[in-house]
């Protein structure tokens, strides 16, 4: 193992790829038919809240993952029995639920969903996984679609609106409207707000008294303290549609390390196999002067010796005294931003992209 320093010219940075999409669901599919939930999950105390839903049986498929969630709040609690008789009055888990995503999606001073114009005391939450839309679900690439709870009523999709709307901004994060569409047509004319999108946080919701309108449960119970299984209710139409198609979406920066060698560096090596004995002589007396090496891995390191990327050479690439190499190394940064306070971004080797 031999090393060497780079010099200012040897390293390239600047360049961002912007936008890359990718399909949204594990296994790198586009259109998940599937809505699989876990008995064990659902019937605990945080199927109270939310619902898990899998690719696949969570209890016939060992490799069935968490694709999204489901969860239904009201503003006042209404659709959900107390945890617990010592509860205070009101604090269910319908109340902790909409409160918890009107801190995290509306501004300070503002507690109450609004969908078109109009105050919503119910709403249901779709949040896809953090590790499946990357930096953000793609604004224009998903479109959701629902039964309806009424036999004969068609299928409603659902869209953003970012292909004819500008967005909003609420506390730095971008907003659109959940609109009937799809996303070959478009916005369907005239148009009907169902929600609306985080597109940077995943979540997609929906006006209870929206979907209510439309035949999608059209039951939803908001009685003080009882059970209406409103997250049931919703998942019966996720189901029901059997298409949620989403892409995710990120920006991408690139940095090229050249690493520079010259005819005299490199051509030895510290493998054990280079030398013999116990006083560390050459195996092979002649690669004294003439020595011949092969180079496989190019390893980066920080200034404090500290091993941060690998990458390995297609083949080996032979070194000696007449041969010189640039071996050129792309870094894909891809920024990703963690729930803990001072965590810093991560950054994902791409591989040895070329030798020139």
């Amino acid at each position: 193992m031999s090393f060497k320093t780079f010099n200012p010219g040897d390293i390239v940075e600047g360049f961002v790829s912007r936008d890359l999409t990718a399909n949204l669901w594990s296994g790198a599919v586009s259109d998940l038919t599937v809505a699989y939930t876990s008995s064990t999950q659902t019937g605990s105390d945080s199927g109270n809240y939310h619902w898990f839903i899998y690719n696949g049986d969570p209890s016939a498929d060992s490799t069935a993952t968490v694709q999204y969630s489901i969860a239904w709040g009201h503003r006042t609690g209404g659709g959900t029995e107390k945890i617990n008789s010592d509860a205070s009055n009101g604090i269910t888990p319908s109340k902790a639920v909409y409160s918890q995503f009107a801190n995290l999606m509306l501004n300070p001073t503002d507690g109450i969903f609004t969908v078109d114009e109009t105050d919503q005391d119910s709403m249901a939450f779709i949040s896809v996984n953090r590790s499946r839309y990357k930096q953000q679900m793609n604004p224009g690439g998903w479109q959701l679609t629902l039964s309806a709870s009424v036999d004969g009523l068609p299928l409603i999709s659902l869209i953003d609106d970012s292909t004819t709307t500008s967005p909003t901004s609420v506390n730095g994060s971008t907003v659109y409207n959940v609109v009937s569409g799809s996303i070959t047509d478009g916005v369907l004319s005239p148009k009907t707000t169902y929600g609306v999108f985080y597109p940077e946080i995943g979540v997609i919701a929906l006006a209870s008294t929206k979907l209510s309108e439309s035949g999608v449960a059209s039951d939803f119970l908001t009685t003080a303290n009882t059970d209406g299984q409103n997250i049931e209710k919703i998942w019966t139409a996720v189901t029901g549609g059997a298409s949620f198609i989403g892409r995710s979406q990120e920006d991408v920066s690139s940095t090229n390390y050249f690493v520079r060698l010259f005819n005299s560096e490199m051509n030895y090596s510290n493998n054990p196999s280079f030398i013999t004995g116990s006083g560390g002589y050459l195996r092979y007396s002649y690669m004294a002067d003439d020595p011949e090496v092969y180079l496989t891995t190019v390893g980066l390191y920080n200034d404090a010796n500290e091993l941060l990327a690998v990458a390995k050479l297609s083949k080996p690439l032979p070194k000696n005294f007449e041969r010189e190499a640039t071996i050129r190394v792309k870094l894909d940064y891809v920024i990703t931003l963690f729930a803990l306070a001072g965590a810093t971004a991560t950054h994902w080797l791409s591989g040895l992209t070329g030798i020139i």
